[in-house]
């Protein structure tokens, strides 16, 4: 049986707007530009190409600030189609503290759900960022972010 839903028109009406984005995991590099308060509801990013297997560790922050938006998360050999998830806790790993990134599943097995992060500053320019350690150029993550922006004229694009 198939499914017949529009799934971007679900997506929207659930999650809000999609953006993506596909880069290499540099040293630090902006994944999206941020202007405005936005509701970030799912940031999600999976590999599609793995690394060279170096000690290599990741996390997300604002660019600004330089606030954390997780903890440093390994990703040394991680395989093409490793998952990794924002919980929202900010001082925990992506996919949540004790919880290893694998192959496409994003899960959090903290106890607690997922929340949404609120990033930005009213007619104010930001970036997520992404931070990494070991320098792995090929690596390479594909993100999606969706948001639901939390007042005129605020919006998430790919950096």
């Amino acid at each position: 049986m198939s499914n017949l839903t529009l799934g971007e028109a679900v997506r929207e009406c659930t999650l809000g707007i999609q953006v993506e984005k596909t880069l290499a995991a540099l040293a630090d590099a902006n994944i999206f530009t941020v202007y405005g308060r936005n509701l970030v509801t799912l940031l999600t990013g999976q590999v599609t190409a793995a690394g060279d297997g170096g000690a290599t560790t990741i996390k997300l922050q604002t660019e600004t600030n330089t606030i954390d938006l997780c903890a440093a998360t390994t990703v040394t050999g991680d395989a093409i189609g490793t998952t990794y998830f924002l919980t929202g806790e900010v001082a925990v790993i992506l996919n949540g503290t004790g919880n290893t990134p694998i192959i496409d599943v994003g899960a959090n097995i903290t106890g607690f759900p997922s929340s949404p992060v609120i990033i930005g500053r009213t007619a104010t320019e930001d970036a997520i960022q992404l931070v990494q350690t070991g320098d792995d150029a090929s690596l390479i993550i594909s993100w999606i972010l969706t948001y639901i922006p939390l007042e005129e004229g605020a919006y998430i694009e790919p950096a």
